[in-house]
């Protein structure tokens, strides 16, 4: 609760942040904005969902979105968002937000596989892409924030997510398919595109390319993106990996032409 609480208070302070994770989520940016925690609607269901967001233009309420917030090791529960999904279809709120410790190649992505209704979107923040985005706004660059007071409550909201005691934590370990696939390489073993296993650990590796792609976004000063990931990248990755133990990946820098290409041999795991 301290976490959404915090997190939400930030966004409607702080305008370039706000407007920042707006663009995101494809939000609109006019309007009056309402923020409220610890929702609940008992004559559709009894949960309580962390967060709600209500843009109102002309006594209308014209946008809304939903947020469920995870710390430590608490991952997302399928059940969980399924539920929660089904409460934004019934109240037409067409955009439910998960946050966690877990990382994603992109925030339309999530962690975990449910179903989504039909005129709901789903998207997901790691803490580490929420932390790296008002990190941005503070250095010196066309992305500044302009409001002195702003900035002040910018930086004591970093320093608080920074702390461990907010059970913030960045991308630590892969998951344990990934130590499957190199025992299995290490064996000699022939990898099969079936093996399930295999699907997990190269999505370990977007992970990680994601976190040093936030990492290097931090200490530059400048966003830094890492590969795109089309419908067909996860099989495609699958089929290279099983025929040549090795991953591709890049690393985009804003404003240059370099592109750091990155190749994660296997073979000698």
């Amino acid at each position: 609760m301290a976490l959404t609480s915090i997190f939400l208070a930030t966004i409607k302070m702080v305008k370039e942040y706000r407007e920042s994770i707006f663009k995101v989520l494809k939000l609109r940016r006019s309007g009056r904005v309402y923020y409220y925690t610890e929702v609940s609607f008992p004559d559709i269901d009894e949960s309580r969902i962390d967060g709600l967001i209500i843009i109102i233009v002309k006594g209308e309420i014209k946008e809304a979105a939903f947020f469920e917030m995870k710390s430590k090791n608490n991952g997302l529960q399928q059940k969980q968002i399924e539920r929660y999904l089904n409460i934004s279809k019934r109240l037409k709120v067409d955009k439910l937000i998960t946050v966690s410790n877990e990382f994603v190649a992109n925030p339309t992505l999530s962690p975990i596989k449910v179903k989504v209704p039909k005129k709901v979107s789903l998207f997901h923040f790691s803490w580490t892409y929420l932390i790296t985005k008002g990190q941005l706004l503070l250095f010196k660059n066309e992305a500044n924030i302009k409001d002195d007071d702003q900035i002040d409550i910018m930086r004591e909201t970093l320093y608080y997510f920074g702390n461990p005691i907010s059970g913030i934590k960045g991308y630590t370990q892969m998951k344990t398919e990934w130590k499957e696939l190199a025992d299995a390489i290490r064996a000699q073993k022939q990898l099969k595109v079936s093996d399930k296993y295999i699907q997990e650990a190269v999505l370990s590796w977007y992970e990680e390319e994601k976190d040093m792609a936030l990492m290097m976004s931090r200490k530059l000063g400048v966003h830094v993106k890492s590969s795109p990931k089309e419908k067909n990248s996860l099989k495609e990755d699958v089929n290279t990996l099983v025929m040549n133990n090795f991953i591709e990946g890049k690393l985009s820098i804003k404003n240059s032409v370099l592109i750091l290409r990155l190749l994660l041999n296997l073979k000698g795991a």
